[in-house]
């Protein structure tokens, strides 16, 4: 694994810290490399997400002002269906809201040190047996990118293009497969991207909004809808995002 993307969002700042140090802590322990965010509340740490920010695991407060916990993770998941969320509250009175955002696991106020470090790694170790990737071959060298880093893949002529969630500019992803073949590749694996026209395959966690002849991205990418794409676009995308 590289590194490990981790949110902590509590409305308390002592906890906040009490979090941030004992995943820095730990993963130093353990060897693992982390790169942590704090949100002091829910909207915050949404708007990110609704960017395109991804983060491998959430510590996420359920009793905050404003967004509470649930509230928060609902807006997640439309925009992300593989973060592991693990809520720091009493499990018992909210079991029934968490099991509908998936939640991961459940941390006790005040937080015991022992229990922390075992859900963190047990994080970890489903992040790196669960991480599904795309692998594809330019110039006899071959390349693998996480799927859910994927934001959409582009047909120019013969080329195909990976544009990523955090792309740069001088980083050009490039080789030859038609987005048909892409599609059943990812079809095979229980992978379902959206085909909207001949020109564009895209990942559904990344539309911020769908219409009937265009889709937008977190990015602020305008994607067009064939006329003959759209009930099965409209059909796939309600199936998979609700």
């Amino acid at each position: 694994m590289n590194v490990i993307n981790i949110a902590i969002c509590d409305d308390e700042i002592y906890v906040t810290n009490k979090i941030n140090e004992l995943i820095t802590t730990l993963c130093q322990k353990h060897n693992y490399i982390v790169s942590i965010d704090i949100f002091y509340n829910g909207t915050k740490l949404t708007d990110f997400i609704k960017q395109g920010k991804h983060y491998d695991i959430i510590y996420l407060d359920i009793q905050m002002n404003g967004l509470d916990g649930i509230e928060t993770a609902e807006i997640i998941r439309k925009y992300d269906v593989s973060t592991l969320i693990i809520f720091i509250t009493n499990y018992d009175n909210y079991a029934k809201k968490a099991f509908e955002v998936a939640a991961f696991r459940f941390i006790d106020k005040p937080i015991e040190k022992e229990l922390f470090e075992k859900y963190l790694l047990s994080a970890i170790e489903k992040l790196n047996t669960t991480t599904v990737y795309f692998e594809y071959q330019y110039n006899k060298v071959c390349y693998k990118l996480p799927i859910r880093e994927i934001m959409y893949f582009q047909s120019e002529k013969r080329s195909t293009f990976i544009i990523t969630k955090n792309n740069v500019s001088n980083v050009i992803r490039k080789y030859y497969e038609k987005l048909s073949d892409i599609e059943k590749r990812l079809s095979q694996n229980g992978i379902s991207f959206l085909y909207p026209n001949q020109s564009f395959l895209v990942n559904p966690m990344y539309v911020e909004k769908f219409y009937l002849d265009l889709l937008i991205l977190c990015d602020g990418s305008n994607i067009s809808i064939s006329r003959r794409k759209r009930n099965e676009v409209k059909t796939k995308y309600f199936y998979l995002c609700g």
